[in-house]
């Protein structure tokens, strides 16, 4: 079984009510790396030919120029806006009328953080500053729901491609709970990337590190839909390659999705 039939198994089966938490979580594990697949599930929630990744699609009966507007957000904590970019540009050229991405480049806050405190670089993720960038990722998000509020009929999905991320920059799992519980009750469609290395089993990390896997053990208690993707057992692994467990399933994919 290959991944796209895996997804379209998952679409088939997760559809969530209205007022349920529409959640996919994507974990990778040790050496393996989660971006390419959510590149691929991005360009499937764009793309407006088919159903949309996280939900319905409306009427489905409805003709093709009355298709609603797919539209999403999404932070960039690990790679650039211009990775993703170029990945999905097949996907928008062409087709502003029936879809968006906005990115939002979470290394902006980094980098001018570093401009203003330049005398103060080794003490820069302080906590006034993990306050700034929590205000900066929540406000974005609020300002995204709200346009999206304006058009009852649009597709919105709201994406994180690294969560871990956030937490070497400094917020701590408290302030990523309320992040994760602020776009929950957005009812905005959710794709959430997370690299946890090597499960968080060493015992040599500090105690901080264990509450962020326990807000994360939760949250994946939570989602509809979770895939978890591991490198080969025999430690080889190039882009694709490797273990994909989703809910019930287990693929092991070659290359390509």
């Amino acid at each position: 079984m290959d991944f796209s039939t895996v997804v379209e198994d998952l679409q088939n089966s997760s559809l969530s009510c209205p007022g349920e938490l529409d959640l996919w979580l994507i974990l990778s594990h040790n050496t393996a790396s989660h971006e390419p697949l959510l590149s691929e599930l991005i360009r499937r929630s764009l793309n407006p030919v088919r159903r949309p990744l996280l939900g319905p699609a409306g009427d489905p009966g409805a003709p093709a120029n009355t298709s609603p507007m797919h539209k999403c957000i999404l932070f960039c904590t690990h790679k650039s806006p211009r990775f993703y970019q170029q990945l999905l540009s097949s996907a928008i050229l062409g087709r502003d009328q029936y879809c968006s991405l906005s990115t939002v480049d979470v290394g902006d806050v980094v980098r001018q953080s570093l401009t203003e405190d330049c005398k103060e670089v080794p003490g820069f993720m302080s906590q006034e500053f993990s306050s700034n960038l929590w205000r900066y990722i929540s406000d974005k998000s609020n300002e995204f729901a709200e346009t999206v509020k304006q058009s009852p009929t649009c597709v919105a999905t709201l994406i994180v491609d690294n969560l871990t991320c956030l937490f070497d920059l400094g917020l701590n799992a408290r302030q990523i709970d309320r992040l994760l519980v602020q776009w929950s009750r957005s009812q905005l469609r959710l794709l959430i990337g997370c690299h946890v290395g090597q499960d968080f089993q060493d015992e040599s990390l500090p105690e901080h590190d264990h509450t962020l896997v326990h807000c994360l053990e939760t949250w994946k208690n939570r989602a509809p839909v979770v895939l978890e993707v591991r490198p080969l057992e025999t430690g080889y692994t190039t882009s694709l390659d490797g273990e994909i467990e989703a809910l019930n399933y287990v693929l092991v994919t070659g290359g390509q999705c």
